[in-house]
């Protein structure tokens, strides 16, 4: 009788740049539109962890307020990432998130989350996923979470840990 064995891999991943340019919204209103283009540099310190060559993609995020201090965010998101042949293939990503402030300047957030990458295969890689966020100030974010799996395609679990910056 063997024993399972997983295989882990830790470090740093890799860095993402983002550009949002709000067409509405974001500062006053109920809602809120954006265009995000954004590139990944291949800063990981395992080649495990991050991509071999920059990669890039477009994000289309969509925010609305609704009742009870309850807010609505969707996006739809084109990536273009490189493949084990480092071919650029077509990522169509989708997610749909519903967050509420928890105490002053700290909110939680449960999203669900689709890829489908038409060149690699036809099923799609779905993950529901938690966070919190705290709001240091008027631009800056703090965030950790957690993404789960629930398709095959999908990790099983990813803790992650993240700041935005508005300027």
């Amino acid at each position: 009788m063997t024993a399972d064995v997983a295989d882990e891999t830790s470090g740093a991943g890799d860095t993402t740049l983002r550009l949002k340019l709000n067409l509405w919204g974001n500062d006053g209103g109920k809602s809120a539109f954006a265009v995000m283009p954004f590139v990944t540099l291949p800063t990981a310190s395992e080649d495990e962890l991050g991509v071999g060559e920059a990669e890039f993609g477009v994000i289309f995020p969509l925010a609305f307020e609704l009742s009870h201090g309850f807010s609505l965010g969707v996006m739809s998101e084109t990536d273009f990432v490189r493949d084990e042949r480092d071919d650029l293939n077509f990522v169509w990503v989708n997610s749909a998130t519903v967050s509420h402030e928890i105490v002053k300047k700290v909110g939680g957030y449960a999203e669900i989350f689709t890829a489908f990458d038409p060149d690699r295969t036809s099923a799609a890689e779905i993950t529901v996923d938690f966070g919190i966020t705290w709001d240091l100030g008027d631009d800056v974010q703090l965030d950790a979470g957690v993404n789960i799996g629930v398709t095959r395609e999908a990790e099983d679990w990813n803790p992650f840990l993240g700041i935005s910056i508005r300027y």
